[in-house]
């Protein structure tokens, strides 16, 4: 960075600030960062500057998040939001915009509903989110995008005045922004606006999930500055559905000690930016995830997708596994009955009940739900009696409530909640909730976040109860998919489960007189392998034990239980009769002989896959096939269509794009054209070896199965200057 004048204030969840004489200018909008400049005293900025990239694969976020600084300067501060971009960003600023805003410009519930059901109260959802969209500031008048924002378009590379008042000036680079202020001057580089992401604690617990109940993850909503945004893991047979995930909820599980892997769903209510911000994170940072909404919350939600990363529809399908959601009848996720509700609100919503083993929970959502109001509104002809009826006939007897209180006109009034009969406040904790706005002495009181304070619901293992857990890790045991249900009747037969403490030793390393070797898989807790001073964490889904089975040698490393550890484990004679007739003896014993060459710790310490979880690495290093290639000679030839690629081992390569060298790769760097590979097309990049080069070769077909299971690595290879370090990369290139 340069700069003339005062620094910038760099923001924890992202973005920058510059005090310029014009007052606060916002560079990069993350989510949520409207928490932090309202606890700043120079407040809400009413300027805000939108870099090049509107979405950062690598940190999992938006640069373009205006929504909620928007509703702020509208609602609050009475001024209009000034936001600059570049010419071709306006488009995609503006749909994100009327989307989370506004709602889709037209409605068809009659795909939300199954073909069977007879809806009863079928909302007019579109009649309902204009009687929200009132201006406030107009009377009888609809908002309108250009009440709340003025664009300001720059062309790219040309410093303009962007203020008609102040000499507040900008330039637009391709991956800086300058700003200047009179005689001041400042120069942001992009990656200045990345989050400030906290660590998670080093103090490993064990979290066992429980058959049915809810862990809260935050409990207000997205203008409180000193509490974290709403959102919740349902808990259906000791596996999680993260309900409206907050952004960075990979990191926020890490401080819960909630292990991601429990994790198997997603279900999105609405696309506010406090409730999907963090859908797109969870797709791109990790392993392919089931998401479950209606058809009018999907294709809203891939509108937002498509205009943030210019990703085209059909590939942002592929990130993760689309459950459509029926209203009007019964929905099975895990194992629990789910029946949904559209919710009153801004934008198409949906709340829901959940049964299970005879226990019941409800969440409303964010939802108006004041009797008065819905009245009126039935009164003026925004919904139908039957609409009306549906409203006010919420289900109060179930055994946990979740319900909104947030702030009016669009949410609960917690004045109408604090009327509710005593014994139906005592099953009720609020969500989306600032605990300054809870009533005194109400009797209200709002879900608390933390594992500790976890609800569970009374259900009675059932004899099923472990046979479907064993059956659930083996079916996230990558290794065994596509296994026959006969094979699932073996592993139950065969598999033992062994418990271990804090600090126990499971394995030690072998010499000539030990016994005959075992294969576990973790189902709970985390397992340390330490070798030649090395520590590797295995966590839920992950296994070992197979190299000294199927190489016949003795085990060199030894592996402790870091906390209450549950696992499954198999005999040697077990195991090996397993995988007998399957592709899978000879993928392990592939593994250990890569592994053995130094695999782990290349991919532990190289750029691109760093930040791969031990269950990525495994996966990745089952493909590798060690290669070496002569000075001078190609990896890739341009003008061909790739069918492999590499990471580096050792050596250098040269990338060549026509006659100039545009990058030079070291040791664990991705040497590959993905997007070729990915069309079947000819790449424009050759690949050549600089000196004695030694390389991993990954099979184009063995690599686009990884990275179909792996969307958030696909995302990022896809884009050739960040596979290859080369500053300026401004769009994802497909071609």
């Amino acid at each position: 960075m340069r700069q003339a004048g005062e620094p910038p204030v760099r923001l924890k969840r992202g973005g920058a600030v510059l005090l310029t004489e014009a007052g606060p200018v916002q560079v990069g909008s993350p989510p949520e960062t409207i928490k932090d400049t309202m606890r700043l005293k120079f407040g809400v900025p009413a300027v805000y500057i939108l870099p090049q990239k509107l979405y950062r694969p690598e940190w999992g976020v938006s640069l373009a998040e205006l929504e909620f600084p928007v509703y702020f300067n509208f609602f609050v501060l009475k001024r209009k939001t000034v936001v600059v971009c570049e010419r071709s960003q306006r488009v995609r600023a503006e749909e994100v915009l009327r989307e989370s805003v506004f709602g889709p410009e037209a409605i068809d519930l009659t795909m939300d509903y199954a073909r069977d059901t007879v809806p009863f109260g079928l909302p007019d959802l579109k009649r309902e989110m204009d009687h929200f969209r009132k201006n406030p500031f107009k009377k009888g008048e609809l908002m309108q995008l250009e009440d709340l924002v003025t664009f300001v378009e720059l062309p790219i590379d040309e410093e303009r005045r962007v203020l008609p008042d102040k000499d507040i000036r900008v330039k637009l680079g391709k991956t800086s922004v300058r700003v200047r202020d009179g005689s001041r001057a400042w120069v942001l580089d992009e990656s200045m606006l990345a989050p400030v992401i906290d660590p998670p604690p080093d103090t490993p617990t064990s979290f066992e999930p429980p058959l049915f109940g809810v862990t809260c993850l935050g409990a207000s909503h997205g203008f409180d500055s000193l509490e974290p945004t709403s959102g919740f893991i349902l808990w259906v047979n000791n596996r999680g559905i993260m309900v409206d995930p907050p952004i960075h909820s990979t990191r926020v599980l890490e401080s819960f000690n909630i292990n991601p892997k429990h994790i198997h769903a997603l279900l999105l209510t609405h696309c506010h930016a406090d409730h999907d911000a963090g859908v797109l994170q969870k797709c791109f940072q990790e392993s392919k995830i089931s998401l479950y909404t209606t058809p009018t919350i999907f294709k809203s939600f891939i509108r937002k997708a498509v205009a943030l990363t210019q990703l085209p529809a059909i590939r942002l399908y592929d990130l993760f596994d689309f459950h459509p959601l029926s209203i009007g009848r019964p929905n099975r996720i895990g194992g629990a009955e789910v029946i949904c509700n559209y919710s009153l609100h801004s934008i198409p919503t949906i709340g829901f009940q959940v049964f299970f083993e005879g226990n019941s929970m409800v969440y409303s959502s964010d939802t108006l739900y004041d009797p008065d109001a819905i009245r009126k509104m039935h009164e003026e002809g925004v919904m139908s009696r039957d609409r009306m009826a549906s409203l006010l006939d919420f289900p109060w007897h179930l055994d946990l409530i979740f319900h909104e209180a947030g702030v009016p006109p669009l949410h609960t009034p917690a004045s109408v909640l604090a009327k509710l009969p005593a014994d139906v406040k005592k099953r009720l904790r609020l969500l989306h909730t600032d605990m300054r706005d809870i009533p005194a002495d109400s009797g209200l009181k709002r879900a608390d976040k933390g594992v500790e304070n976890t609800m569970s619901l009374p259900v009675r293992p059932s004899y099923r109860t472990e046979a479907v857990k064993t059956l659930d890790v083996l079916a996230n045991v990558d290794l065994f998919a596509g296994f026959p249900v006969d094979k699932a009747k073996e592993f139950l037969a065969m598999a033992k489960v062994e418990t271990y403490k804090p600090g126990a030793a499971i394995l030690l390393a072998k010499h000539s007189d030990a016994e005959p070797e075992r294969f576990y898989i973790v189902m709970s807790g985390q397992v340390e392998l330490r070798f030649s001073g090395k520590t590797i964490v295995y966590d839920a889904y992950d296994y070992f034990g197979q190299t000294s089975i199927l190489l016949n040698q003795h085990r060199r490393s030894d592996l402790y239980a870091r906390t209450d550890v549950q696992l499954l484990s198999l005999s040697a004679h077990d195991f090996l009769h397993f995988i007998r007739g399957s592709a899978v003896g000879p993928q392990l014993t592939r593994l250990a002989q890569v592994r053995s060459t130094g695999s782990w710790d290349l991919l532990s310490s190289g750029r691109i896959f760093s930040t791969l979880s031990t269950t990525q690495k495994t996966q990745l290093e089952r493909i590798l096939e060690p290669r070496d290639f002569s000075p001078g000679r190609h990896l890739l030839k341009a003008g061909a269509v790739p069918s492999a690629a590499f990471i580096i081992r050792r050596g250098k390569v040269a990338v060549r794009r026509g006659k100039k060298i545009i990058a030079k790769l070291s040791p664990g760097d991705f040497a590959g054209d993905v997007p070729s590979l990915s069309a079947g097309s000819a790449s424009p990049l050759c690949f050549a070896a600089m000196s004695h080069v030694e390389a991993y070769q990954i099979d184009g077909k063995d690599l686009m199965d990884f990275l179909n299971h792996n969307p958030g690595v696909q995302y990022r290879l896809m884009d050739r200057d960040y596979v290859l370090g080369v500053k300026g990369s401004r769009r994802l290139r497909t071609r």
